[in-house]
């Protein structure tokens, strides 16, 4: 546990190998607490309750709600069992929180899949592991709406972008701003970033765009490490590139071919080594391309037919 600053701490689990320290946040106030991406199934769960106990609160009665950025299984996994420790509410916008309500379709319905690939998603041990139990979501949130922690206020923003529920939460008071996904994914890398097959690169770079023009002088991502002043607008101008130099790739890949799938273009970027990509788990790159050709068509940029990608 560190203190961010009076009445905010972050709590840190263990560091997996390309998704950095899974992060957590409290704000507590008025002996009234919310936690912020409660990360895994198993991590970083215990050291939540022990981060509690040590600001004098009491996990079971002062815990108010379980806030989620989106539904992926490294930002909820944790849901469950915090609840039963806390009674909280557990609050996510809508368009994640069917991933609460049945976990299983973060496989079925955001990753680009065989059947192969869904088969060893089973046997998958990372940090978007699916090893968690259904859950109803007590509180589905809204854009613009307010969450109090006693004194604390917090505005949520739904971003979508990385998942169609993604949102963001800016406390005004003290400039913080807890951006889930939306701007680091992965940590020490602003530029690598994958979106699920609900997300929308556009939204993402809309979100970021948006970002760039709030008064935010604490920027809190769920893997990497917190951004202070200076370094926030660098971070999300990076992040903004990262989306820009994609697309521009994408488009330069196909255009060399003139026509191509999905898969030919993951070849491509891998043996090019042309952006920074995640290297986790083999679905990221291309649910991420599927994604994007699918907005460069609706940009009028490229076109598809029976799966093959065509330069326009």
């Amino acid at each position: 546990m560190s203190e961010i600053h009076p009445g905010l701490v972050r709590v840190r689990g263990k560091y997996v190998e390309d998704f950095g320290y899974l992060t957590s946040y409290i704000i507590y106030s008025n002996d009234e607490a919310v936690i912020i991406d409660p990360g895994t199934a198993g991590d970083p769960g215990d050291e939540i309750i022990e981060a509690l106990k040590k600001l004098g609160l009491n996990p079971k009665s002062d815990v108010i709600a379980i806030l989620c950025t989106h539904g992926h299984p490294d930002h909820v996994g944790g849901v469950g069992v915090l609840q039963r420790k806390t009674s909280a509410s557990i609050m996510i916008h809508e368009g994640d929180a069917m991933l609460l309500r049945e976990p299983s379709l973060f496989v079925k319905e955001r990753l680009r899949l065989d059947f192969a690939g869904r088969f060893s998603m089973k046997l998958e041990k990372g940090p978007l592991r699916v090893n968690y139990k259904s859950i109803e979501p007590d509180h589905i949130l809204r854009d613009d709406e307010v969450i109090s922690v006693g004194d604390t206020r917090l505005r949520v923003i739904h971003t979508g972008g990385h998942s169609a529920g993604h949102c963001v939460f800016y406390e005004p008071q003290n400039k913080v701003l807890f951006s889930g996904d939306c701007v680091n994914n992965f940590p020490n890398d602003p530029r690598k970033f994958y979106l699920d097959l609900s997300g929308d690169i556009a939204d993402r770079a809309r979100a970021l765009d948006m970002i760039s023009q709030m008064d935010v002088e604490y920027l809190l991502p769920a893997h990497d490490i917190p951004h202070l002043f200076g370094d926030i607008s660098l971070q999300v101008r990076e992040a903004r590139i990262g989306i820009n130099h994609f697309q521009d790739t994408v488009l330069r890949l196909l255009k060399a071919r003139g026509d191509s799938d999905i898969q030919q273009l993951v070849y491509d970027i891998e043996v090019s080594k042309s952006i920074p990509i995640p290297e986790a788990l083999d679905a990221l790159l291309p649910t991420t391309l599927e994604v994007t050709l699918s907005s460069l068509e609706k940009a009028g940029l490229v076109r598809q037919k029976d799966g093959i990608w065509y330069s326009i």
